[in-house]
Formats: C-alpha cells, structure tokens, sequence
C-alpha cells in the first residue's frame, strides 16, 4: 500500500482502521496531492472520495498550531456532520487534532466564541453559517488557513450556494490555498464555475456510472393515482429499508402523514424540519429504526446509510443526475 508521502500518524491511522488497498479515486487523488496539484474528484457515492481529498488536507494540518488551517464546505448539516466523524478516526494517532462544525443547529454565539478563541485547525461548515461566523470576526482569524476544499460541489451548484462561497473566499488569501473539489458528478456550470473559481485544477473524472450497469433493477409505474400506486408497492412489499423521494418538503410531508395514518412504519426527513427532530430523525435512520423514510433530495447526496433495499420515486427528479443519486442510496 503506497504512502503518497503521507505523514506517519496518518499511515498508521489508516492501518488501525484496517485499510489495506486504496480505492482507484484515492489513488489518484493522492498523487495530485502529493505534486500539490489542485483537483476536481469525480467518482460515485460510496467510492471513498471523503478520505481522498481528508488526507491531502490533514497533511498539511500542523496540529501544535490551534489556528484554522482547512476549510471544508458542504451543502448540508448532515454531511457535515459525517465527515466530522470519519476526523474522529485520526483522534488516536493525532491526539491534537480538533475539528469545528460550524453549522445550523448550533448557538451562533458559541461559534463565534470557539473560532475566535478556541478554533479547531479544521473548520467542517455550510456556506450561509460560515458567512454568518466570520462577519463577527476579523480576517486575521482565517489567515492561517492553507487548504479550501468543497464537498459535493455539483449539490453546492445545484443549491445556489456558489454567490455564498464566492463571498466565503474573500475571508482568506485564498489564491495561495491548496484546493479540492469532490462530486459525484460534471456537468457544464459546475466545470464552467470551478474553472474559474480554481483557475489551475486537474479533473479527475472516474464516473462511469451508467443506470443499467449498477446492480439495480428500475421499474416504471403508470398510473393516474399516484397514492393509490404508492400503497399497492408498500402492500406488496416487505422492505429493509425503503426510501420514498418526493420533490419538494411540502409533498414530502404530505406523503408522511398519509403513510403514518395507514399505520407504516414511517420517519420523514428534509431540510424543512427543526433542527433537533432533523438530527434525531437522520440518527434513526442510521440505526435503522423504521422501515420506511420519506425524503427530500437532501437524503440522496453523501448521505452514507447502509442498508437501503427499496427507492420509490414518488416524483421523478427534474434531472437524470439526481435520479442516479437517488437510486445510488440502494445496491451496494
């Protein structure tokens, strides 16, 4: 297993974590990395792109140094609490390694307080609650940071945050930064956006996933009723874990409800709910307390829930892309 010059907490990390071969975006990514190139990775859900751009990234934390030296933007408070928890891995080989999430959900006041005073030298944070955060504080907080990296960038387009990551740059000198984009998939805004947000950036494209090729099998239902179809499916089937997509939180509610009055075991989850019963929702999901989830798109990207055996698409997503990330939730 080749090193890529990583440092030796980081090997050894890797190791207790009994890795033994890296997966092909990784290994691309960490040669970039390893010849400081700037990079777009582009690879399937589940490929294992949250450690390829992580390493690049703790290799250049100097960790006796409690200043914010990485910036990782994501599109959403669940994401970024998962990549919070695969830091945690590093915790025993780097014990002063600290990461800040700086996201919805949590007393702004506290952030605040924690990236003026007390800052990890990791910062995990979605666009809005960054520029939140930082409009208290004077640049000098950010001017230790040496790497930028942008999580699910094709969502981060998607979700118009891009006006809001434009803004986050100025905070920083972030022409000198290293930077890293992961996506799961490229269409022309996205190239178009980081080509001029990055200006030198190799792409690393490994997604040829095409819909026939993934070890799912697709149905198309007609029907004029899209309730009454929907219950015929849960009648006949005995899912795992099934996940209903709707396209929009007001559709995903409504689906909710009707399910839970047909007395499925049901939890819904999107971007609409309070932020407690949103995280307590996510947690149950993980631990697979119900059989039946009802989502936004939000449940779709980066989310890493193991055991999806059923998707219904409720509403057919505007795009093929999202259709593929959907599916992508079931046949690993």
């Amino acid at each position: 297993m080749q090193t890529y010059n990583l440092k030796p907490e980081l090997v050894q990390a890797i190791k207790q974590a009994k890795f033994t071969t890296w997966t092909p975006i990784q290994e691309r990514s960490l040669s970039l990395a390893n010849h400081d190139k700037n990079f777009l990775a582009i690879s399937p859900t589940g490929t294992g792109k949250t450690l390829a751009y992580l390493l690049p990234v703790l290799n250049r934390i100097d960790v006796s140094q409690k200043t914010i030296q990485s910036i990782i933007v994501v599109p959403t408070r669940e994401l970024a609490r998962q990549v919070y928890n695969v830091l945690k891995m590093f915790k025993q080989t780097l014990p002063q390694l600290k990461a800040s999430l700086f996201i919805g959900g949590l007393d702004l006041n506290k952030l605040i307080h924690e990236a003026n005073y007390n800052a990890g030298q990791i910062v995990i944070t979605t666009p809005q609650r960054f520029l939140d955060i930082a409009k208290e504080l004077p640049n000098q907080v950010f001017s230790h940071v040496n790497s930028f990296v942008l999580d699910e960038a094709d969502m981060l387009m998607d979700l118009n945050f891009y006006p809001q990551i434009h803004e986050m740059i100025k905070k920083f000198d972030f022409e000198h930064v290293y930077k890293i984009a992961a996506s799961a998939t490229l269409h022309n805004m996205l190239n178009d956006e980081l080509s001029s947000l990055f200006k030198n950036v190799t792409v690393v494209n490994l997604n040829q996933q095409d819909i026939n090729q993934q070890n799912v099998q697709h149905y198309i239902v007609k029907t004029t009723d899209k309730d009454h179809a929907l219950f015929v499916l849960i009648n006949q089937l005995n899912p795992y874990l099934c996940i209903v997509f709707a396209n929009t939180t007001k559709k995903a509610d409504e689906i909710y409800k009707k399910m839970l009055e047909a007395g499925c075991d049901v939890i819904n989850l999107h971007s609409k709910l309070q932020s407690r019963a949103r995280k307590n929702n996510f947690n149950r999901v993980k631990d697979h307390k119900y059989q039946y989830v009802v989502a936004s798109d939000l449940f779709s990207r980066g989310m890493d829930i193991e055991g999806a055996s059923h998707i219904i698409n409720y509403d057919l997503p505007e795009t093929p892309e999202w259709y593929i990330h959907r599916s992508g939730r079931t046949g690993r």
